[in-house]
């Protein structure tokens, strides 16, 4: 937390492209997603929690696509500083994603989650699916990416989540993730829940 509150000031600045690469696939693929998943949805309707958002890069992006029913997740108060100045989500909760149960979010409370940058052994673990999965609505969509070099440590969780009809896979996708001496990526996954 110490960390990104010291961060928060200049995150902006370093996380923009051309070394920050992943918010703008991220987002379009989310957004094309939910038109095929959901052709009649009204998009300033759609409700989506953004989980590790940070200073709401993430955010911007899914409000400049017409999504303006966003909140806000995120345990650094200085990030979420910055995120409120954006004006793009309606709520902020300051707390982790673990596997323990967000008081402040009902059951099957959102259309939608997102998690960009976020899903690795340092911030979300795979034990934090099961809350993930909670919080929104059955038909609807996480959106989450995984770097490569993480992506093996999530695949039993992955699994286990869709053998037991709690999701099912929509989109998996390679996109760019960070380059800086060399291009980084990562896969994007995108899961509607079942049950």
């Amino acid at each position: 937390m110490q960390q990104y509150d010291e961060w928060a000031p200049v995150y902006d600045q370093m996380m923009q492209e051309p070394i920050y690469k992943l918010i703008r696939p991220f987002s379009k693929l989310f957004h094309a997603t939910v038109s095929k998943l959901f052709p009649e949805m009204e998009k300033r309707a759609f409700k989506v929690l953004d989980v590790a958002a940070g200073t709401g890069l993430l955010g911007l992006e899914l409000n400049k696509l017409g999504y303006s029913n966003i909140d806000a997740l995120d345990i650094s108060r200085e990030m979420m500083n910055h995120a409120r100045s954006k004006n793009v989500y309606k709520k902020f909760m300051y707390t982790a994603m673990t596997d323990q149960r967000t008081a402040d979010i009902k059951t099957g409370e959102y259309d939608a989650l997102t998690c960009s940058g976020a899903v690795g052994s340092a911030h979300v673990r795979p034990s934090a699916f099961d809350e993930m999965i909670r919080i929104f609505k059955p038909g609807g969509v996480l959106c989450f990416n995984i770097s490569l070099v993480e992506d093996s440590k999530y695949e039993e969780k992955r699994k286990e989540l869709e053998d037991a009809g709690k999701w099912k896979l929509a989109c998996k996708e390679k996109v760019p993730f960070l380059e800086d001496d060399k291009l980084e990526e990562t896969h994007l996954y995108i899961y509607v829940r079942y049950q």
